[in-house]
C-alpha cells in the first residue's frame, strides 16, 4: 500500500510540480506543421480540361451523346460522383417533356443508381490517400422525337459529389 501511495505521489509531483518543466528564463520552442491533403477537381472534360459547363446543340438529330466527365481527387474520405439527367423540357411549357431513353457508361454493362442519380465515378477504400485522375464517357441515348410537340427543348444535367456514403 505504501508503494502505491509513493507511486501516486511521485506521479502527482511530476504532473503538478513540473519536475521536467523549463526553468524561468529558458527558451521553449515548438513547431507547428500543417499540410493540405484533400484535393478535389472535377467537371465535364472540354478540350482536355475540367469545365463546370458543357453544351450540345441539335441533339435530337443524334441517336446518342457522349458526355466526358472526370475527377482528380486525393482525400481520406470516400466519395462518388452522382449524375442526374433530367428529361427534355419544352421551353415555355414545363409540363411538356420528353424522357431520356437511357444513360450508360462506355465500357460498362450496367450503371448503378442512387435514386434518380447515376453513380458515374467512385473514390473508395482502394484509393484513399492516393491521387486518382479518372474519367468516363457517359452515353446518353436520345429519345425518339417524331411525335413531339414542336419547339425548343432543354435537358439539364447535374453532378453531386457525395462523401462518406
Amino acid at each position: 500500500m505504501k508503494k502505491k501511495l509513493l507511486a501516486l505521489a511521485l506521479i502527482m509531483i511530476i504532473a503538478v510540480g513540473g519536475v521536467f518543466a523549463a526553468e524561468l528564463g529558458d527558451t521553449v520552442a515548438a513547431t507547428l506543421v500543417g499540410s493540405i491533403f484533400p484535393e478535389m477537381e472535377h467537371g465535364f472534360i472540354v478540350n482536355g480540361a475540367f469545365s463546370a459547363t458543357i453544351e450540345f446543340d441539335d441533339v435530337f438529330k443524334e441517336t446518342s451523346i457522349v458526355l466526358p466527365y472526370g475527377f482528380k481527387v486525393k482525400d481520406n474520405n470516400y466519395m462518388r460522383a452522382l449524375m442526374t439527367v433530367g428529361p427534355f423540357v419544352l421551353e415555355g411549357d414545363e409540363t411538356t417533356t420528353i424522357p431520356i431513353t437511357t444513360v450508360g457508361i462506355e465500357g460498362k454493362d450496367n450503371v448503378s443508381k442512387k435514386g434518380a442519380a447515376y453513380i458515374v465515378l467512385v473514390y473508395d477504400g482502394n484509393d484513399l490517400g492516393t491521387l486518382v485522375d479518372e474519367s468516363v464517357n457517359v452515353i446518353i441515348t436520345i429519345p425518339d422525337t417524331t411525335e413531339a410537340a414542336p419547339g425548343t427543348y432543354t435537358s439539364t444535367i447535374s453532378i453531386e459529389i457525395e462523401t462518406d456514403y
